[in-house]
């Protein structure tokens, strides 16, 4: 199931041909119980559930249900990119599933120098990014650090850090 975070969704579990006595959820968190088949989940954050359904007899079924919560004030960036100017993941930038105004957006190198520094970016626009260049040479190949500032809609700032591997 994928929610966005805050949505509510009406579940009801249904097994033919067994009648269930009993349905736990673990966690909880995120629950909600109308009736012994129809619950109401939450998305609140990501979380696997086990569901133990337990019928009249004694015997017991699991269930994995895999909850994914979308956060919309969320800024994502990928785990690696490559600038080798084939045209494919060549620009490391933030992105969000809707456009956001970023108020700093940095890149480390291994030893804690700042190799990039960019304020009021665009999120989706590949060319407010990183190319890979450092003083306008090739970066070596190596894990980076990003770091990202940006204000929500609700007034909330939010300071993220992200580990990136370059790769060529």
């Amino acid at each position: 199931i994928q929610l966005e975070k805050g949505e509510s969704r009406q579940i009801i579990i249904k097994i033919d041909s067994i009648t269930i006595k009993e349905i736990k959820f673990d966690p909880e968190d995120g629950i909600g119980k109308l009736n012994d088949s129809v619950f109401v989940i939450t998305g609140n954050h990501t979380t696997q559930y086990l569901i133990k359904v337990t019928d009249e007899i004694g015997c017991e079924k699991q269930y994995v249900l895999q909850l994914v919560v979308i956060d919309n004030n969320s800024v994502y960036v990928p785990t690696s990119f490559s600038p080798n100017g084939d045209g494919i993941n060549d620009w490391y930038y933030p992105q969000s599933r809707e456009s956001k105004q970023l108020t700093n957006f940095q890149i480390f190198d291994r030893w804690g120098n700042r190799v990039y520094n960019k304020s009021n970016i665009k999120t989706n626009e590949e060319t407010e990014g990183w190319n890979g260049r450092i003083n306008n040479q090739l970066a070596g190949v190596g894990v980076y650090v990003c770091y990202m500032e940006w204000l929500n809609p609700d007034g909330s700032f939010v300071k993220k850090t992200y580990d990136l591997t370059l790769v060529r």
